[in-house]
């Protein structure tokens, strides 16, 4: 599947708690769809790892653990492009994803709204970016 099929795939996909599919999502499950209907690459699905990122079960803890944990994996660059992983503080720690689809823009999933694209230099997002991230090739 080409990106800009991905694209028109998820657009308003709604926001499942742990979601991995086409019936709905988290933000990690649009990375986690993009990667393995893109690429063919088959990341972690996390879902053992933190309680329901759109709830008050989640601890901002379990999600930035995940995070961390698995960092190493990613390459940290300062040009995005295509699939790349922008990554985001909420709270001041990192714990939102989406997948750039241009070096301007990202889709990615909230709850309230569902999978949606958005410019990362938007007021909303700027000042939240932790940065951008590339998988490492093994």
């Amino acid at each position: 599947m080409s990106l800009n099929d991905f694209i028109l795939k998820m657009m308003n996909t709604p926001f499942v708690d742990k979601g991995r599919d086409y019936d709905g999502v988290d933000c990690w499950g649009v990375a986690y769809l993009a990667y393995r209907d893109v690429f063919g690459v088959q990341l972690p699905h996390y879902l053992d790892e933190y309680d329901d990122a759109g709830s008050c079960r989640a601890t901002r803890g379990q999600i930035e653990d995940a995070v961390m944990a698995h960092r190493r994996k990613w390459e940290k660059v300062e040009v995005p492009q295509a699939m790349d992983v922008v990554l985001f503080c909420l709270g001041g720690q990192p714990i939102h994803v989406g997948v750039m689809i241009d070096k301007n823009n990202f889709i990615h999933c909230e709850k309230k709204i569902g999978v949606v694209v958005e410019g990362v230099n938007r007021a909303r997002w700027a000042l939240r970016r932790e940065g951008y991230y590339r998988l490492c090739q093994a």
